[in-house]
């Protein structure tokens, strides 16, 4: 959907079910995204065939960005760092999905949708204040077909025990 709100309304009805839909693919890197057209959803059969099953990958802790996925994937350029921060709050304020981008997991850059315990919605006072900053984050993550999530609490979300290396020179 155009705007900086997330699409919650529209697909709350079709969650679990096979769908049609149109919309516009945005893309990061191997990380791909659609941008719902409003009013294009429709069911195609039954709910349950083609769920993936959940694999709990561990506990971890990540230092990384949060940052929202709408423009990180590709509706805005560059989509994270402080430049984009007061329209990545705005996104997320709205409803846009948070995830949480980091540079190491498992040896390599990784993308990972930020939600609450049982993957439910995080709220958004736990972490809009942090937004583009450099943060660590503990929590379990859980692949969902090709889909990382990090499940955390507000209390595993922290910017005071991360601090950047220095840069050579200083």
């Amino acid at each position: 959907m155009n705007g900086k709100h997330g699409a919650d309304s529209q697909v709350d009805a079709y969650v679990g079910k096979r769908v049609r839909l149109r919309g516009r693919l945005i893309y990061r890197n191997d990380q791909k995204m659609i941008t719902l057209s409003g009013g294009s959803i429709s069911a195609l059969g039954d709910a349950q065939e083609n769920q993936a099953v959940p694999k709990n990958l561990g506990e971890f802790d990540l230092v990384g960005e949060i940052v929202d996925s709408k423009c990180y994937f590709g509706n805005m350029n560059p989509g994270n760092g402080k430049v984009h921060r007061d329209c990545a709050v705005r996104c997320m304020s709205g409803g846009i999905p948070p995830i949480f981008a980091t540079n190491d997991f498992n040896g390599s850059p990784a993308v990972l949708q930020l939600t609450g315990s049982n993957q439910k919605e995080l709220p958004k006072e736990a972490f809009l204040d942090r937004v583009a900053q450099p943060m660590r984050i503990h929590g379990r993550v859980t692949q969902i077909g090709n889909t990382l999530l990090l499940e955390t609490e507000s209390s595993a979300i922290s910017s005071r025990s991360f601090r950047r290396p220095p840069e050579h020179g200083r």
